[in-house]
């Protein structure tokens, strides 16, 4: 018997597809299956698939009729012969043991589903590889881990920041009995929203466990996450999830407002990305068309009292309700904000002429700030964190440390928060710490 059916879709990954492959044939279990899904691939992928699939009888590899990530996966899950099924993506790779961990979890549990944190990786100026673990829950959270959520369970928080399909198995019988599909929209962007929703919704039996099990490239330009037309494909998505069969079921009825809230809260962050990536230009652009859309779908949830307006940071909330009804006060808004975040770095980083820095929060947003400060020439002293799961480690050689209390008159020392959202908390820690509320800063990079 198969236990794990592995769905590997590829279009044009030659430099990063054999080490994707090989990670998957050297899981530490058995009875595992691999179906490669090539969309046309014109760089040499395909040959390569072919090569590893004529050593491995386990490999097989398939043709995609169409150059679509959603197309792919639905193939993949028709062939598949597998107890459950799992989604690799071609530039990624997983540990050695992803598969058999994740398969002992869900026999343990009989769950839907069952997903792993993850790492993030990219290749440094020297080639060398850096990794950041990307914990889904922390702090008060942890205890979501290793326990079975039913959907009616299911905290909103999920709906909002678990976005990625991979680094999990899904119990086929399940996806197939409840008809779950992926959107078979042209390209390889967004379609993993519309099938998350579906699972979110219907899966009774849900688990999360604690271990980094799936390696996540982030510095591939051709990226579905590196590309332009978020609000399209978003729109894509929802109208996919609003006229599929999951819009007629009683789970919709009942969680259409965890959707719609996460639909909002992509909506203002892709709003935002896309007047940004248009240096603040919104005539004649490419996505004022899909704006309006979204917008009148956003305003209707809105209207409709469907959006949790709770899980929202206040600023953020702010910003939806003007984005709505005005694009162009929202671009306003934006440029301001932007010119001001650039009279609050320039002013950091003459700061830094003088003082040590440290950044406060050592997630995604502080390792940004680290490479912007790095390629600045700012030496940075340390990153603090709340989270006792990082303290001791380090990126790029610098120590992730507990904040600790400043001897009295200490001003040697600039801040910089690197936490969205939770600013004025940390601020009021700082100065508990004897930190000087004129050494404190944020900002984006």
């Amino acid at each position: 018997m198969v236990k794990i059916s592995v769905i590997i879709p590829s279009l044009n990954v030659a430099n990063y597809i054999e080490e994707c492959i090989v990670s998957v044939l050297k899981q530490d279990m058995d009875d595992v299956e691999v179906l490669c899904i090539d969309a046309g691939s014109t760089d040499g992928t395909r040959e390569i698939l072919d090569r590893y699939a004529e050593s491995n009888k386990n490999m097989k590899v398939f043709s995609s009729q169409k150059k679509s990530y959603g197309y792919q996966v639905n193939y993949g899950i028709d062939k598949a012969k597998g107890k459950y099924i799992t989604i690799v993506e071609a530039d990624d790779y997983i540990a050695p043991n992803m598969l058999s961990q994740l398969y002992r979890k869900a026999e343990e549990y009989q769950a839907d589903v069952v997903k792993a944190d993850h790492k993030r990786f990219w290749l440094d100026d020297g080639g060398e590889k850096k990794f950041f673990n990307n914990h889904l829950f922390n702090g008060n959270d942890k205890y979501l881990y290793n326990c079975c959520l039913s959907n009616d369970a299911l905290p909103i928080y999920v709906y909002m920041h678990d976005s990625n399909l991979w680094s999990a198995v899904y119990r086929k019988d399940f996806v197939k009995e409840k008809k779950i599909r992926f959107n078979e929209s042209p390209g390889a962007a967004y379609q993993d929203i519309g099938f998350l929703q579906q699972v979110r919704m219907l899966a009774e039996r849900t688990v999360y466990i604690d271990e980094m099990l799936y390696y996540y490239r982030t510095d591939r330009i051709e990226s579905s996450t590196n590309q332009p037309g978020w609000l399209r494909n978003l729109y894509q998505e929802y109208t996919f999830l609003a006229n599929g069969d999951i819009s007629t079921t009683s789970e919709w009825a009942l969680y259409n407002k965890n959707v719609a809230t996460s639909i909002a809260y992509l909506f203002i962050t892709e709003l935002k990305r896309s007047i940004i990536s248009t240096k603040f230009v919104i005539e004649n652009t490419s996505w004022v068309e899909y704006y309006k859309k979204m917008a009148l779908i956003v305003k209707d949830f809105i209207d409709e009292n469907n959006i949790a307006e709770y899980i929202f940071p206040d600023n953020l909330w702010k910003e939806l309700l003007l984005a709505v009804y005005s694009v162009e006060s929202y671009r306003d808004y934006l440029k301001v904000d932007h010119d001001y975040n650039e009279r609050r770095k320039m002013n950091f980083i003459r700061q830094c002429q003088n003082k040590s820095c440290i950044i406060f929060g050592c997630g995604y947003r502080g390792r940004k700030m680290y490479d912007f400060l790095n390629d600045k020439h700012i030496d940075v002293t340390a990153f603090w964190d709340n989270d006792e799961n990082k303290w001791g480690n380090k990126y790029q050689g610098v120590s992730i440390k507990k904040p600790e209390s400043l001897s009295i008159g200490n001003d040697g020392y600039v801040f910089v928060i690197s936490i969205r959202g939770a600013e004025k908390e940390i601020i009021k820690q700082l100065k508990e710490l004897n930190v000087n509320e004129n050494d404190i800063y944020y900002f984006d990079v």
